[in-house]
């Protein structure tokens, strides 16, 4: 944590260096403020301690917030006045803000002085390093060494869900275009939605169909096909019947020559010839009658002929529901097909931010329309605290020079969410301004009456 002022800045002396000068990679931390004339405070000089987490505190309107605007109005300029025409404090013609920070882990310094007059309307700015050598385009090189998201990081609270999404992958590196994996799976569930819409429909289809009886068969019944079988069972039976017949009238002729031969038994011999004749001819007519196949039901036939229209419904309405069930089962198939194609890109989806180096554990996201999830949370559902912690983690996502960030209303922070802020600040080496609102007079930089409370 920071306390009150217990060192000054080093002096720099005047002395012009161009771009290429200014350490451009080392990591820097602030060190020392010095306000004099902004907003509310007329005059503050706070060395910053070590450390990751600075707390600035007092009651509402004594200084704090202005303290802390001071420090990014002289970093971002005019980004950072946020609508405030005139930070000089009313009443004074002139403001200034210093800002020194440290170079690395050596010894060097470099100084940011941001100076307004009064009104707002003319403002100077300069960077000078140890040596004394200063920059020609100090906003330039100041905006190139800040992370994006330093001045508020709790901003990110305020997006839409799509919106801090593409934020947030705009810090990570993923290995897949997920806007071309989003757009397929976009048509694919458009595409599941339709087959769905066809497959629920079919099946009602096919629920509503009556299932055909037992025995019913695959085609329709021709109604040639059973006048032509009536036909020829009539020619069987008929021929059966003439059989029968000769049989019949053959018996009768050799009991007549019986007859004859016990009438006349002095017959002549071409008598008893036709006798061994009629004989001959009758055994062999009752062999044939023992051999006449069964008679063909003719009735049965005209009942089929007579209900050959239901049956022929019966078959077709068979065929329909068979059509329709195949129909079903490639739907299905295709539905289950969509699936795994969704489940596909999900996991490929999965997998790749899985593998990419977060800024905060548990941070994660099914999609652009339902946003970023956050311990298997929607971050939006998540308490202010954890909201909170999340937006100041992305701020400090990236490798940017100057290591600072600042936070509105800490008291919404918890002890846990604090010191898990720290420890995640600690990592990235990023120091971290909050704000709170605090009476006790014992935490942090304390602000009354716009100035500094000495320890």
């Amino acid at each position: 944590m920071a306390r009150t002022p217990t060192s000054t800045p080093a002096q720099f002396g005047p002395v012009d260096f161009d771009d290429d000068d200014f350490p451009d990679r080392p990591v820097h931390h602030l060190h020392h403020v010095a306000i004099t004339n902004i907003k509310g405070i007329r005059g503050a000089s706070v060395t910053i301690e070590d450390g990751t987490l600075t707390i600035v505190s007092g009651a509402n309107g004594q200084g704090k917030s202005s303290f802390v605007d001071a420090i990014f109005y002289a970093l971002l300029g005019g980004k950072a006045l946020k609508g405030t025409a005139h930070p000089v404090t009313k009443g004074e013609e002139k403001g200034r803000v210093e800002l020194t920070f440290t170079v690395g882990d050596g010894p060097e310094q470099i100084l940011v002085t941001k100076s307004w007059t009064k009104g707002g309307a003319d403002s100077t700015l300069e960077i000078r390093n140890s040596d004394g050598y200063t920059t020609k385009s100090p906003q330039k090189v100041l905006d190139s060494m800040l992370g994006a998201r330093a001045l508020d990081p709790l901003a990110f609270m305020n997006l839409t869900d799509s919106q801090q999404v593409e934020d947030f992958l705009s810090m990570i590196e993923v290995d897949v275009d997920l806007d071309d994996l989003d757009a397929d799976e976009e048509r694919a569930r458009q595409l599941r939605g339709d087959v769905g819409r066809d497959l629920r429909a079919m099946r009602a289809r096919c629920d509503a169909m009556p299932e055909p009886f037992d025995g019913l068969p695959p085609e329709p019944i021709a109604i040639t096909d059973l006048i032509a079988e009536e036909e020829k069972a009539r020619a069987h039976n008929d021929k059966i019947d003439h059989t029968l017949e000769v049989a019949a009238q053959t018996d009768g002729l050799a009991l007549a020559a019986r007859s004859l031969v016990e009438r006349l038994t002095a017959e002549l011999e071409a008598a008893e010839e036709a006798l061994v004749r009629a004989d001959a001819t009758a055994a062999r007519a009752a062999e044939d009658a023992q051999l006449v196949p069964a008679r063909i039901d003719i009735d049965e036939i005209r009942g089929r002929m007579a209900d050959v229209d239901v049956i022929n419904e019966q078959v077709r309405a068979a065929k329909s529901r068979q059509d329709a069930l195949n129909e079903l089962a490639q739907l299905e198939r295709r539905h289950r097909d969509l699936e795994e194609t969704i489940a596909g890109i999900l996991a490929t989806k999965e997998e790749a931010i899985a593998a990419a180096d977060m800024p905060i554990d548990g941070l994660t996201f099914a999609s652009k329309k339902e946003g970023l999830v956050y311990q298997g949370t929607a971050l939006k559902d998540c308490s202010a605290a954890e909201q909170r912690l999340v937006a100041c983690s992305l701020a400090m996502a990236g490798d940017p020079q100057i290591r600072l960030i600042s936070v509105e209303d800490g008291s919404l922070l918890d002890s846990a969410a604090l010191a898990q802020l720290e420890e995640i600040a600690a990592a990235r080496d990023f120091h971290v301004l909050i704000e709170i609102v605090d009476e006790s007079g014992e935490a942090g930089i304390v602000f009354r009456n716009g100035e500094v409370v000495p320890s």
